[in-house]
This record gives C-alpha cells, structure tokens and sequence, in this order.
C-alpha cells in the first residue's frame, strides 16, 4: 500500500487507495529542512533556505500527511528529536518557511519546536524541525505501544502571498492510511533511516517450492557512524488499517536474517545500506498478506504497515533503528508443469 488519502467518512478519502506515491519520496538524508543545529546525535546544522516566501495577506490551510517523529539517543550524548514529512495543497506555492511547530495532545501543548528555515514544496517527505524532546515523548521509546498516532501536529508559517496553517495527524479531523504519524526510536545513530519497500516472495521452480524475502534501508550518517554489522533478528511493530477490522497485531521478533552491510559514498551523501535476506518467511501472511484483487475498487483493504526495528554494531557501539515499511504483500507463483 503505497496510498495515502484522508479516511474521513469516504473509504476512499480524497487521494484514496491507488493515488500517490506515499513514503519512497523521502527527501533523502542531508536534504533536511530542520531550523538551526540541534544538541543531538551527530553534527547536522540543519541546510541552508533555498527560497524566501514573498509577502502577502493570502491565509492558506495546507495538507500533511506521512509524519514522523524520531527520538535519537546517542550514548554520551543528549536526546534529540526530529520531525520529517509532507507539506502539500491543492495550490501548492513554490515556496515556504515553517515559524514554528506545536506538538499537542488535544488543546495541550506538549513541545514547540522552532521553525526558521524555508524550503521548496514538491510533495516529498522533508525534515521539519528538531529540538530537544519532551520526557513525556522520550518515553514512547520505553515501550512497543502507542507508536503510531497519539499526538496531534501544527505547523505555522508563511508561504508566496501570505501565511499557512496545516493541522496534522491528531489535530486533523478524519483520519489517514498509512497513519498520519508515527513515533520512531534510535539509539546509537544519527539520524533516522530512509523508507523501506519490504518485498515477500514464495515460488516454485520445476515443482520446487522455494522462498525470498528481503528488507533494505539506508541509514545516513558522518565520517564517524558507519554501520559495521547488523544482528540476524529484526522486530516488528505492526499496525493494521484502519478499513481492517482484525484482531490487532502483537510486535514481535523476526528471522533469522542473513544481513550484509555496503556504504553509499558522496557526492550523493554518506549512508550505510543495510540489506537483509531471508530463504524462509519471517514476515508472515498477517503481516504481508496476498494482494488484494479487488484494488483499486471500494472493497480493497490496504496491508498492515509497521515498524522494523533493526539492531547490531557501528561507529557508536551497538544500535538499533527504527525504519516504517508502507505494508508488504506476498507473491505466490504458480508451480512449472
């Protein structure tokens, strides 16, 4: 499931299953729009504005979906937070500056975050803002429940001709597939990991069953924070949609994996890719179930998304991170006569 839509009344929303690309437009590592430099794992300054709004009186409402709020602990070091996703509108200007950010639990704000810095609106995934979090959003991290949604997301600022208001996740009335927020933990890296695309493959050749299942994240980091090795088990945070009316899903541990470990070189930027392989099914048929044939009809119901967290050894000592997967089916193929 790669859609994205406003639930609201209407299964289908208003982008609905089938529309956009979802997650996988992440503006990528170093391409962050956070204001300033944070207090937090490694040595990020934030980028620099690429535009200036013009002024003007207009008062536009914007959309937003695909956020994340990521806790980054590093040992030594304090807490940060980081929150990334996608600002759009039906008219969208060309050009944006966040003034700041309200995270908020009702009418109660729980941490501001300071905005500053303007960026280019093109519909990707982009770092909003960063600060230290508060201890009541740190301790999302000591468990596996409420890591998806929880919290509601404000954004102010000022776009070409004016201002904006886009009212996220909670503080949006109806509700989004995937899920409007999630809540990622990291410790030992610095920064969150790229979106993955789980992929699920059972087939047979010559009348010989056999299985593939794979999972591949970039995680970005400086000279320091290379990622060295990754552990053989990954455990999984599922979340079902909301037109999916099962039992809920237990986390629960997955594998064994067979992981290996490549470095993505600049000029693009410096990333560990972390593949991991299994010949087996570790992301069973709940978790990853066949296609839905009825796509892109009314009665499609979107697999579950949910967190990897995946763990082993850099160049901060042992890690663990946190990567969404946007919902993942399994492959079946016919036996050879």
């Amino acid at each position: 499931m790669s859609a994205d839509g406003d639930a609201g009344l209407d299964p289908l929303g208003d982008a609905g299953p089938g529309s956009d690309g979802g997650p996988g437009s992440d503006g990528g590592p170093g391409a962050d729009g956070g204001p300033g430099a944070d207090g937090g794992p490694g040595s990020d300054a934030g980028i620099p504005s690429v535009c200036m709004p013009t002024a003007g009186t207009i008062d536009m409402h914007m959309s937003c979906d695909l956020m994340e709020l990521a806790i980054l602990r590093r040992d030594g070091m304090p807490d940060a937070l980081r929150l990334s996703g996608r600002l759009f509108g039906g008219a969208t200007p060309a050009c944006a500056a966040i003034d700041g950010i309200d995270i908020v639990i009702g009418t109660t704000v729980v941490q501001h975050l300071e905005g500053g810095a303007s960026f280019s609106l093109d519909s990707q995934e982009g770092e909003l803002g960063r600060g230290v979090p508060d201890a009541s959003i740190t301790a999302r991290c000591d468990s596996d429940e409420n890591r998806f949604g929880g919290y509601g997301i404000i954004v102010t600022g000022r776009v070409d001709g004016g201002t904006f208001t886009a009212r996220c996740a909670d503080a949006e009335s109806g509700g989004r597939w995937p899920p409007a927020l999630r809540i990622t933990c990291h410790h030992n890296v610095e920064a969150p990991p790229l979106d993955t695309a789980p992929y699920v493959m059972n087939s047979s050749f010559m009348g010989m069953a056999f299985s593939s299942t794979m999972l591949s994240t970039v995680v970005p980091h400086d000279a320091a924070g290379a990622i060295t090795a990754v552990d053989a088990t990954v455990h999984v945070i599922p979340q079902r949609s909301i037109f999916d009316h099962g039992l809920p899903l237990s986390a629960h541990d997955t594998g064994p994996w067979m992981g290996s470990v490549s470095e993505s070189m600049p000029p693009l930027f410096a990333g560990s890719s972390l593949s991991l392989f299994s010949d087996a099914t570790p992301l069973d048929l709940e978790l990853c179930p066949p296609p839905d044939t009825s796509v892109p009809g009314p009665d499609y119901i979107p697999p579950p998304v949910f967190l990897a967290r995946i763990t082993g050894t850099g160049g901060h000592g042992s890690f663990s991170t946190e990567v969404f997967a946007n919902g993942c089916h399994t492959i079946t193929s016919a036996p050879t006569p």
